[in-house]
């Protein structure tokens, strides 16, 4: 039992450190888009190609030390670390460029790009919605980690 104990806490610490990084990620993005326009060295062609690898490396990197310390239970995690970056990062990333500049994304954490270039984009329902999703699943694989055990 302390085995599993220690499976979930491991679980549970990736999974606040993804959470954490997704928010950040969307602060961080948020500045980038804001200022990018007053310096033309920092303009790239297409932003979400950079982005996408970043975040697919962080993902794989989270699932492979879960797995590697939990074992095939690591893999629970993943799928809901995927379903809740939405939440974190556009909610973070639409409050900071309301921060930066108060005439846009006025409804902070539920706002939503118009002009959004990205081949996936979420709007504020179905980000909390596929948050909620996240959440009750790793709440399933919990509860599933310790009947099997």
């Amino acid at each position: 039992m302390a085995l599993v104990r220690k499976k979930e806490a491991m679980i549970t610490a990736v999974s606040i450190l993804f959470c954490t990084w997704a928010a950040l990620e969307g602060r961080r993005e948020a500045d980038y888009f804001h200022f990018r326009w007053k310096d033309p060295m920092t303009r790239v062609e297409d932003e979400h190609l950079m982005f996408t690898m970043q975040r697919s490396i962080v993902a794989i990197l989270a699932t492979v030390a879960c797995t590697l310390y939990t074992g095939l239970w690591g893999l629970l995690g993943f799928i809901p670390l995927l379903l809740v970056f939405s939440f974190f990062h556009n909610g973070y990333y639409y409050v900071r460029r309301n921060q930066l500049d108060d005439s846009i994304y006025q409804k902070g954490w539920w706002d939503q790009s118009t002009t959004t270039t990205a081949k996936v984009s979420f709007g504020p329902v179905v980000r909390t919605v596929l948050a909620v999703i996240g959440v009750a699943l790793a709440i399933a694989g919990d509860v599933l980690i310790n009947i099997l055990a």
